[in-house]
């Protein structure tokens, strides 16, 4: 089985495109595992939270089982997902790799050795950013697009040079929801995980995600932030306007990379995800440059603020997240698109049953959503 996929996409592409020998991938051994954050932060690519040991021990807290890999001579962080009866894959975030003939490479030689271990198919996420003519390269070389778990779309703030400096990059709006936050007296400020903050903190995140996507369980997420808070990887905040609690968040920090991992306010109306009940206070741009401040304490240079439009749907107001990216465009002045999400199938009949049974529940989802009056998002290309 060893290199089958590997001598398949060599015949598909021909004698003159035909890949170097096959990447060499095996389980990362004990040592490896207990230097992993060291090993994730000297890959070639960008890092994310998402790979680090403390996420693995909070995604251990959902029921899902780590994978540890070296692949080609660097680690990566993977998970497993079982689909049952239609088989297991591996989820995972990475491989490194400085193009799209790398990832194609590790990609097939990963879906291999996972069909060894009774794996049906592997979702590889790298840090490659968008383009065209690599994406039609991965579908030619036998890829599929499917749903990412990470966002593909997101707004980074650069942290470098002092906070004084980071601040003067803000767009002029920025600044001024800043200063207007001063005048309301709106207060921000660093908590700690306790239960009281933890259960205030989800009933902000359920009403702004109001059916968009899922979350664990008020006792999970307890878990989740009081790890990520003990080991000094992450950090609750909230923003107080007129004597109570409007908006909350928790950054987390891998390295020089920070991200705000989640975030929710109170809205206008109940159920009503789209338009926040901040009013002009400037609450949610203070919370925002609080958790950016704690993250530049630290050392980061990238703050990551998560889901926005593409850059091709940024200027969308119909866009479901229109409302979202135009708020987190004012700190960064780009959009960073990412390749996405791409499966391999190292067993192709269970592998494509698997992608076959998500389209339908992702499409019956998608026909609801119109029912209700809500647009589907024009970034899931999957759907198409």
């Amino acid at each position: 089985m060893a290199g089958s996929l590997w001598r398949a996409r060599a015949h598909r592409l021909g004698a003159k495109e035909s890949p170097g020998p096959p990447v060499q991938v095996r389980f990362a051994d004990s040592d490896e595992v207990a230097r992993w954050d060291d090993l994730l932060l000297a890959a070639p690519d960008e890092g994310n939270a998402y790979r680090g040991s403390v996420n693995i021990a909070c995604m251990a807290l959902q029921g899902y089982q780590a994978v540890r890999l070296i692949v080609g001579g660097h680690a990566v962080t993977g998970f497993r997902v079982d689909v049952r009866p239609l088989g297991a894959m591996w989820m995972l975030i990475g491989p490194p790799a400085s193009d799209a003939v790398e990832l194609v490479d590790a990609a097939c030689a990963i879906a291999d050795f996972a069909a060894e271990h009774g794996v049906s198919a592997v979702r590889v996420r790298p840090q490659l950013r968008e383009d065209e003519g690599a994406a039609r390269f991965l579908r030619d070389s036998g890829l599929v697009r499917v749903p990412s778990w990470l966002s593909d779309h997101i707004a980074v703030v650069d942290l470098s040079g002092t906070q004084q400096q980071v601040y003067a990059r803000f767009k002029k709006q920025t600044r001024h929801a800043l200063r207007r936050s001063v005048r309301e007296g709106v207060q921000v400020r660093r908590v700690e995980p306790t239960s009281e903050n933890c259960v205030t903190m989800n009933r902000l995140v359920e009403q702004t995600r109001h059916e968009r996507f899922s979350t664990p369980p008020d006792h999970v997420l307890t878990d989740i932030y009081r790890t990520l808070s003990a080991d000094g990887a992450g950090q609750m905040f909230m923003a107080w306007h007129g004597g109570r609690v409007v908006a909350a968040a928790f950054a987390v920090v891998f390295g020089e990379n920070a991200m705000c991992m989640v975030g929710g306010s109170v809205r206008k109306a109940p159920g009503d995800a789209e338009h926040p009940g901040l009013g002009t206070s400037g609450a949610g741009y203070a919370l925002q440059w609080e958790c950016m401040k704690w993250a530049h304490e630290r050392g980061c240079t990238r703050y990551d603020m998560d889901v926005t439009p593409s850059t091709a749907h940024i200027h969308d107001p119909t866009h479901p997240f229109h409302r979202i990216g135009k708020f987190k465009k004012s700190f960064s002045r780009e959009i960073t698109d990412y390749l996405g999400c791409y499966q391999v199938s190292g067993r192709p009949l269970s592998g494509w049953m698997i992608r076959m049974a998500e389209r339908f529940t992702q499409r019956i989802a998608a026909r609801r959503a119109r029912q209700r009056g809500r647009r589907p998002n024009p970034d899931f290309v999957w759907l198409r």
